[in-house]
């Protein structure tokens, strides 16, 4: 590493405020006496955003491939190897300018190509799943069951009393549909953990819901910040015969952009 390169690494250092009290007072009696040390560190300054958010060692050995067509700088006769140090005025600002391109470059393919975060792409998607049980599959005389009134809940938007109404319902009822939209009204709630449990649960015998339970399952993964899983389950739906496999394509290519 050259004398250019040390002092570019402890300007870095110093920026991001990982010195030591005696490195750091080092840096700030150089930043004092040296103009060109000085000069760096405002170049410098420039630069550092555009390689913190690029892909650092990358644009690192750009720039070293960079520097290594530069000329070489011819030392002076008589001058100790010891004592060599690169002109400011010479080869760094040759080094400065094509990093600057660099980075230009790199940011910009940073911001038109950044990959959305989970976040984003949850909030594109979600949509909690239409009550399609209440009258189909309970019938008129179950209306003021407990499973009538949590459903009720859920159709008027309460679902934290809908959450409560589904759990206290007896284990041999809580059928994979129960697991359905008691999981997406976690999901509404923001407790992925709980509905990626209620979803993984339902999926141990899916009956009429497997495609339906798979999709939230990638979307509570989505949720969670899981994006590996959530890579894996929308794959699942990707390659199932469902309406959300288009859904699922889409969201995989910008999860793996």
């Amino acid at each position: 590493m050259n004398e250019l390169e040390k002092d570019i690494a402890l300007l870095e250092r110093y920026i991001e405020n990982d010195l030591n009290e005696e490195d750091k007072e080092m840096v700030e009696q150089r930043l004092a006496n040296e103009d060109n040390f000085k000069k760096l560190l405002n170049q410098l300054g420039v630069l550092i955003n555009g390689i913190q958010y690029a892909a650092r060692n990358k644009v690192m050995q750009q720039l070293k491939d960079i520097e290594e067509r530069l000329p070489e700088v011819q030392w002076e006769e008589g001058v100790e190897e010891e004592s060599k140090t690169i002109p400011i005025r010479n080869k760094s600002y040759w080094w400065l300018a094509a990093a600057s391109v660099v980075v230009l470059i790199v940011s910009s393919i940073f911001i038109f190509n950044q990959r959305p975060a989970p976040e984003e792409i949850y909030n594109a998607y979600f949509q909690t799943y239409d009550n399609v049980m209440n009258a189909t599959t309970r019938g008129e005389q179950d209306a003021k069951s407990n499973f009538e009134l949590a459903m009720q809940a859920y159709d008027q938007g309460d679902y934290s009393l809908a959450i409560k109404l589904f759990n206290e319902l007896p284990s041999v009822e809580k059928d994979s549909g129960v697991y359905l939209y008691l999981g997406n009204s976690y999901l509404v709630e923001k407790k992925a953990n709980k509905a990626i449990e209620s979803f993984q649960k339902a999926l141990e015998n899916p009956g009429n819901f497997q495609n339906q339970l798979q999709w939230y399952l990638a979307m509570g993964y989505l949720q969670a910040g899981d994006i590996d899983k959530a890579i894996e389950a929308f794959t699942i739906v990707k390659n199932g015969n469902y309406s959300k496999n288009k859904d699922a394509d889409k969201i995989l290519k910008e999860l793996t952009k």
